[in-house]
């Protein structure tokens, strides 16, 4: 199953489709609360449409543009 990632199927449905269902709970929660908290979950979002992980855009830019030196993901991610 983690070699499948989003296309991995969960009785009869893939993970994305739970995804899109969970992501459509928490909003309506989070806006329910009226504190504007919802674009937090705009990068989720992007998992699910593109089926892109951060994980796979850092392992793509490792291999390319970093040219195997970690040490760039780790400044990066840095907050």
């Amino acid at each position: 199953m983690p070699r499948e990632g989003q296309t991995a199927t969960i009785q009869g449905g893939s993970l994305r489709d739970v995804g899109r269902d969970v992501l459509a709970i928490a909003r309506d929660g989070m806006n329910a609360r009226g504190l504007e908290e919802a674009l937090f979950l705009d990068p989720l979002d992007v998992i699910l449409a593109t089926g892109e992980t951060q994980a796979d855009r850092w392992l793509q830019r490792f291999d390319k543009i970093w040219h195997g030196d970690a040490r760039m993901m780790l400044r990066e991610a840095a907050i």
